[in-house]
């Protein structure tokens, strides 16, 4: 194994999956797209909210320190206001 396998391995899934959503896009009715896309989307924010989740968690917190819980407070961030 090299350093960057994972970049390498992540370049080659989005290229067949671009690949195959090009040869087969066209053929699937307009309604199913539009379906696939909002799943994807759907699964996007969830994995992004639960990666967001994990950054409050106590294990993250032990294990890098206090330093990464006081940079990034989403609490604060709930309650910020614009005139502040």
């Amino acid at each position: 194994m090299f350093p960057g396998i994972g970049t390498a391995i992540n370049i080659i899934t989005i290229l067949v999956g671009t690949a195959i959503g090009v040869s087969l896009g066209s053929r699937l009715p307009e309604r199913t797209r539009n379906v696939i896309t909002d799943v994807l989307g759907l699964v996007t924010a969830v994995i992004a909210i639960s990666a967001a989740a994990e950054v409050t968690s106590p294990a993250l917190h032990e294990a890098v320190g206090g330093s990464l819980s006081r940079c990034v407070d989403f609490s604060r961030l709930a309650t910020w206001k614009c005139d502040e």
